[in-house]
């Protein structure tokens, strides 16, 4: 399966990075729609139909649904989802190390402790060392614990992990 989820999710940074630029223009010609909105709602939407939809396949099961992709859509208040609103998260990605060496930080700039990086979305890392949703996306944002953590996507790799279920 790390095979397949790597090359999904590699393709997915590599669509970003193709397709950002020309949906962020057409966006941006409008005054009846937020540009930005208008960007994490086709992120979110292009997550459902080419990640989670193979994520299916590889977790052997209908019912898996990704935790959300950065801040997901907010074309169906309150749901963060595009299709099927009312799905709840099943699985989520999760960056380990690609060499077993401990994860750097790009934000702190430092190694991180043991601890699973779930994924959060691709970004770009800015010249002030913070990040951002833009092109070349060769930078993953995710959390340990509570903490944002900026990963190379060159150093890790990819893996499908249940969710917890709360209650």
């Amino acid at each position: 399966m790390s095979n397949r989820l790597e090359e999904i999710l590699r393709g997915f940074s590599s669509f970003l990075t193709r397709n950002w630029e020309a949906v962020r223009a057409s966006a941006s010609g409008s005054s009846v729609v937020d540009a930005e909105e208008v960007l994490t709602d086709w992120a979110q939407a292009n997550w459902e139909l080419l990640v989670e939809t193979y994520c299916r396949e590889l977790a052997g099961g209908d019912e898996v649904f990704l935790e959300p992709y950065g801040e997901g859509a907010d074309c169906n208040s309150p749901s963060s989802r595009v299709w099927l609103p009312n799905a709840t998260p099943t699985h989520r990605v999760v960056c380990r190390p690609m060499h077993g060496e401990a994860l750097h930080d790009m934000i702190a700039a430092s190694a991180l402790e043991e601890g699973n990086v779930v994924f959060d979305q691709f970004a770009r890392r800015t010249e002030q060392g913070w990040y951002e949703a833009g092109p070349p996306f060769d930078c993953v944002m995710g959390y340990l614990g509570e903490r944002e953590v900026l990963l190379s996507i060159d150093e890790i790799s990819f893996t499908l992990e249940p969710v917890e279920r709360q209650g």
